[in-house]
């Protein structure tokens, strides 16, 4: 079985159970694979525990009702180097612990006391094991800690033990860059199980508990209160009087919890807060702690500290920031984008303003650092935890990036992002102002990606704010670079009939540039395809009608007197045909010649006579208005 899978075969197996298929005669036989009664290996003894795991999930007395069983084998001293087989059977006794507790369940969840043997077992196994060069130790104290805040009644008090036992023996022996790697290690498990400990655990069982006393006094109040109408009236208000006071110590517990999270746990006094300086000195410097595994796990700690409380979090975020920019470590700065996501989620107040350090790991020269900023920062776009705003650009350029990877995976997020509304055509305005200011970026490139974009967008009820926003960028200077890729975005907007009036609204600020002989084949090409609109939609000759005009006025009449000839008309490639079409075409050549000249000359005034009948009648027109 692939780790692609692993998840997939848990699930069938934890389904399998209740359902009988695989009955007793099975779990009997793992459990003699497990205890070793049968002449099997290691590795095998491993494959039963998580297979037993599996099964634990859908029956919980599997484990429940072996506990002993488990720490008997896995504490012995058969088993007490092997750390792979520890992690294991840590796995598998965590499944007696509940993963989430029903507030509204009557039993409380299974516990068992602190001061049982099981735990000092395993706290000496743990401290032994961590000053010696065991394979899998780190997975082994995972996996143990996890055990420990599931089914210990008070977490805390065991792992300050195995803390505290750690850190003195950690200060009489010589500090080596294993221990100290694993100590950093073990702050961030106890930080990330201390926050998902009281966050989840304390709060729901202050609910559950809340949740019977407000049962027990309804049922009360129900054997009491068994009067006539008018007492009926005082049962109501007493029911909402109990809503009330249920909401208010609901709210009571959320305030607990938060106030021991600022102001307790990564405080100077809490468990793991007292070593707060030992994580800030490693990550500070990297000079004399330069080994890309001890930074690693020492920000990793740092972050996970973070989470916990938004003070912390706001004291240490510049800290953090600057190692992401400074560090020579490529991991160490995916770490950092990947845990960047958790206290977005978090603390999205406090992080937010950094972002566009993250954007930052985009321009990284390492493609691995490139991915893993893309990755993080489309998953926060999509799930709107962070605005997609001017800095989206800096995505939208990996559309050209030199590796297919970034390409693919800049195509999947803006094909996702086009499917949430109206998101993709809000910020296409803003994408283009920032890439067109890039001498990196080509106008060869830059029109690919504003190609690309506009693909995706369903721009009919967004035309007219497009047209309006992009026709605002026009300068006043001739800066012909700019006001080309301008008209060229105004040509891949499908036009309707608010579009147009748009157009011929804001033809004031793009009149002085259409002399350019690109710009005004642009514009002539728009209205070339908008008098080819399907029946059934507005008319729009009008006003096509109306934009050639003031595009024609311009050439009108100089300054100097003698008037200005427009700009040709760069043709479009000649298609090849058919001979069956040529031979049809032949036939109508003769007829259509005519009609065919006079529309090109309609398009572009060359006739010096149709010039002058205008001319004077728009000094007439405009002597009148005089």
């Amino acid at each position: 079985i692939t780790y692609d899978n692993f998840d997939d075969f848990q699930n069938i197996v934890s389904e399998w159970i209740p359902k009988g298929i695989l009955d007793n005669s099975v779990i009997d036989k793992c459990w003699q694979y497990y205890t070793q009664r049968a002449p099997v290996s290691n590795e095998d003894a491993r494959a039963a525990a998580e297979l037993l795991r599996m099964a634990a999930i859908g029956r919980h007395t599997i484990i429940t009702k072996n506990i002993n069983v488990v720490t008997t084998v896995a504490f012995s001293d058969k088993f007490k180097d092997d750390m792979m087989f520890l992690a294991c059977s840590c796995r598998l006794l965590a499944v007696a612990g509940v993963d989430k507790i029903d507030i509204q369940s009557k039993d409380p969840p299974f516990k068992m006391k602190h001061a049982d043997p099981i735990f000092q077992n395993l706290s000496n196994i743990l401290v032994e094991n961590f000053f010696k060069k065991v394979p899998y130790y780190s997975e082994a104290m995972q996996s143990g800690l996890d055990f420990i805040f599931r089914v210990c009644s008070k977490p805390t008090e065991v792992c300050e033990k195995i803390l505290k036992k750690i850190h003195e023996k950690l200060k009489q022996s010589q500090k080596t860059l294993l221990l100290t790697t694993r100590f950093c290690q073990l702050l961030g498990y106890l930080a990330i199980k201390m926050l998902g400990f009281l966050d989840n655990t304390v709060y729901r069982e202050l609910k559950r508990r809340n949740y019977l006393r407000e049962a027990r006094k309804e049922n009360d109040k129900n054997k009491t209160n068994r009067r006539r109408t008018s007492k009926k009236t005082t049962n109501s208000r007493n029911n909402n009087d109990s809503c009330l006071m249920g909401a208010e110590a609901e709210d009571t517990d959320a305030e607990f919890i938060l106030n021991v999270l600022e102001n307790y746990v990564v405080s100077n006094s809490g468990v793991i807060g007292q070593y707060y300086s030992y994580l800030v000195n490693i990550c500070q410097r990297p000079d004399l702690y330069n080994n890309p595994l001890l930074q690693q796990a020492a920000v990793i700690a740092l972050m996970r500290y973070m989470l916990i409380s938004s003070k912390f979090c706001r004291d240490n975020i510049r800290l953090l920031f600057t190692i992401f920019e400074k560090t020579t470590f490529p991991e160490l700065k995916r770490t950092i984008l990947v845990h960047c996501s958790d206290l977005l989620t978090r603390f999205p107040n406090i992080v937010e303003p950094w972002s566009p350090r993250i954007y930052g790991g985009l321009k990284d020269p390492r493609v691995e650092v490139r991915k893993t900023a893309f990755f993080a920062l489309s998953n926060l776009i999509l799930r709107d935890m962070i605005r997609a705003h001017s800095h989206i650009s800096e995505m939208a350029a990996c559309l050209i990036d030199e590796k297919q990877e970034m390409r693919n995976m800049c195509k999947t997020f803006f094909g996702r992002l086009a499917q949430k509304e109206n998101n993709l055509a809000n910020v296409i305005p803003d994408i283009f102002s920032h890439l067109v200011k890039l001498e990196e970026v080509s106008e060869e490139n830059l029109r690919f990606i504003m190609k690309f974009l506009f693909d995706l967008v369903d721009n009919s009820k967004r035309t007219e704010n497009l047209v309006d926003r992009f026709c605002c960028k026009y300068t006043p200077n001739e800066d012909f670079k700019l006001n080309r890729n301008i008209t060229y975005c105004l040509s891949l907007i499908n036009y309707n009939d608010k579009a147009l009036r748009k157009l011929h609204e804001k033809f004031p600020l793009y009149k002085h540039h259409v002399h350019d002989a690109e710009i005004y084949s642009t514009f002539q090409q728009i209205l070339t395809e908008c008098s080819k609109q399907k029946v059934g939609r507005a008319d729009l000759k009008p006003i096509i009608t109306d934009i050639e005009n003031c595009i024609a006025s311009v050439f009108e009449m100089n300054e100097d007197g003698p008037p200005v000839k427009p700009p040709p008309v760069a043709k479009p490639p000649k298609k090849t045909r058919s001979k069956s079409n040529r031979k049809k075409s032949s036939k109508r050549q003769t007829q259509t010649s005519d009609s065919d000249f006079d529309s090109d000359v309609d398009q572009i005034p060359k006739n010096k006579k149709q010039k002058r009948t205008t001319s004077r009648r728009n000094r007439k027109s405009g002597s009148d208005s005089d």
